[in-house]
């Protein structure tokens, strides 16, 4: 602790503060101020938890200085030194709540024994104020914790189901005995908002006054557990007597209409999924199946989902035997745009035909990895070159939990690869042709072509060079300025229709490319 010694007597001080160094087994700090001004400066900037200070000083007695002090650092002890035992000194040292009064002079063990409760009175006030802000703590995170915890037991990483019940029992007072309970969870796919810690008791209200409205007419009760992510997902309990469940199918409806109400008020797409009635020990169970309902959401489908739900058009087996010779014949000769919008159409076909889950996921995952593991080999790419920051090795081999997470590091791998890869696509680049050969008449861009490709357009023009001989700028300029000769020599319409025409919204820049390629303006080179 720090000790600040204060008395305008030099010999009066160093002696206090030659015995209390005698006696220092704690390694206490200790300074010495010959006035209170002096003793000012030194709580300006260090703090000190007790003041053994003298009441008669000139300009400033020691008890005008220890209110000061005091308001500084209001849980600091101040033990008076004074050769004065003067009753009004003692009441007014008594009236400002002083630790202690000590005549001068003072025995080494007296002095001793002074400080030391003195120590000890502050260790007994700190520990009770961090029980008090550590019950304060876990009043107020109490569901936070609980909602932790839940989560913790119906996932079977503990036993202790004691937080299950103060959940239950903090919003719902029916004997166990005599209640069945139909669990279901909420899973945020899609939010324009993350939730902070701090709004969970804001997010808790939003969801109760929800379901109250939606499930008024069943008489159940209602306790919600929020998940532990930001999006705001949550678990849900129905509680129903035995005697007054309803049927099944009206449950449901109802979460559907939660699922609507989520969609058209809070602007969020939500996936429901619900289990069968239970007693209260088979909870744990039924959520295993609601997480393997949930696993199989790969689509992330927006609705209404029951837990032991199967698809009944899973392709069997799962092989992409015809599939994989096609797309490895692609890889070969190069060709990866194809092979990209080959395996994404066949992932789209395969989703909207509602035929994948969570192992079609894995297997599809798997054989498109060794492609690109065999591509990369047979090309000298090195998996640093592929993945980083953008997309990590660990988000990719687990991307495979959702079609939308699969597609978007699919994508970046390809492109990773085309940038990498020194070969040219010449379908692709007869595709680019094409395009721009059917769309004359728009202003066409090198990055809204890069856009239409899926490439990179730095790349795009660099591999467009190697095939043409020309970047894909000068490439797009040289092509409308053939158009605009052709219309210049077999029609009569104007300059600036013709401009327009060839996609040039500006006419100046129009003259400018033409006078770069022809050598002339349009209007010469009509003339010729």
């Amino acid at each position: 602790m720090n000790i600040l010694i204060i008395d305008d007597e030099p010999i009066i001080a160093n002696s206090v503060f030659s015995q209390l160094s005698e006696m220092n087994e704690d390694k206490d700090l200790l300074d010495i101020a010959y006035s209170a001004e002096e003793a000012r400066i030194f709580v300006k900037n260090k703090v000190y938890e007790i003041f053994l200070c003298d009441i008669v000083m000139p300009n400033e007695d020691g008890i005008c200085f220890a209110k000061w002090a005091l308001q500084k650092c209001p849980d600091s002890k101040v033990i008076f030194l004074t050769a004065h035992a003067d009753f009004e000194y003692m009441k007014e040292a008594i009236s400002i709540q002083s630790f202690d009064y000590i005549l001068q002079p003072v025995e080494k063990t007296e002095l001793k024994n002074v400080v030391e409760r003195a120590k000890s009175q502050i260790a007994i006030e700190q520990k009770n104020k961090e029980l008090l802000s550590t019950g304060s703590f876990f009043r107020d995170k109490e569901m936070d914790i609980l909602d932790v915890n839940v989560v913790r037991y119906l996932r079977n990483l503990t036993d202790n189901e004691d937080y299950l019940k103060r959940l239950l029992d903090m919003h719902v007072k029916i004997s166990e005995k005599e209640t069945e309970y139909l669990l279901f969870s909420v899973q945020i796919l899609k939010s324009g908002y993350l939730w902070k810690e701090e709004e969970h008791s804001f997010l808790r209200g939003i969801y109760y006054n929800i379901l109250e409205e939606i499930m008024s007419s069943l008489s159940a009760g209602i306790v919600i557990n929020l998940q532990n992510d930001a999006e705001g997902s949550f678990i849900g309990f129905l509680l129903f007597h035995q005697e007054n469940k309803p049927e099944l199918a009206i449950v449901i409806n109802k979460l559907e209409n939660l699922r609507y109400m989520f969609e058209k008020l809070l602007k969020t797409e939500v996936a429901v999924y619900c289990g069968d009635y239970c007693l209260q020990e088979e909870l744990r169970e039924m959520y295993q199946k609601i997480l393997h309902a949930q696993a199989n959401n790969v689509q992330d489908s927006s609705r209404v989902i029951l837990a032991g739900e199967t698809k009944g058009n899973l392709t069997s087996g799962y092989s992409f035997d015809l599939q994989l010779t096609s797309w490895q014949s692609l890889l070969n000769q190069n060709r990866l745009i194809d092979f990209k919008k080959s395996v994404l159409n066949y992932l789209h076909h395969q989703s909207a035909g509602n035929k994948i889950n969570e192992k079609f996921m894995m297997r599809f995952h798997q054989e498109i990895t060794e492609l690109f593991f065999h591509y990369m080999s047979d090309n000298n790419v090195k998996s640093t070159e592929v993945f980083d920051e953008d997309l990590s090795y660990y988000d990719f081999m687990y991307c495979y939990h959702h079609v939308s997470d699969f597609s978007n590091a699919f994508n970046c791998i390809i492109q990773k690869l085309y940038e990498r890869v020194e070969t040219v696509d010449e379908n692709m680049i007869q595709s680019v042709i094409r395009y721009i050969h059917q769309n004359i008449d728009v202003d066409l861009s090198v990055g809204s072509i890069a856009e239409l490709v899926g490439l990179n357009q730095e790349y795009l023009s660099r591999i467009f060079k190697r095939s043409t001989g020309l970047s894909l700028k000068r490439y797009i300029t040289n092509e409308k300025i053939k158009a605009a000769k052709v219309l210049l020599e077999t029609t009569d319409l104007s300059v600036t229709l013709i401009s327009e025409r060839v996609g040039y919204s500006s006419y100046s820049n129009f003259t400018r490319s033409f006078r770069q390629i022809a050598g002339c303006t349009p209007t010469e080179y009509r003339k010729k």
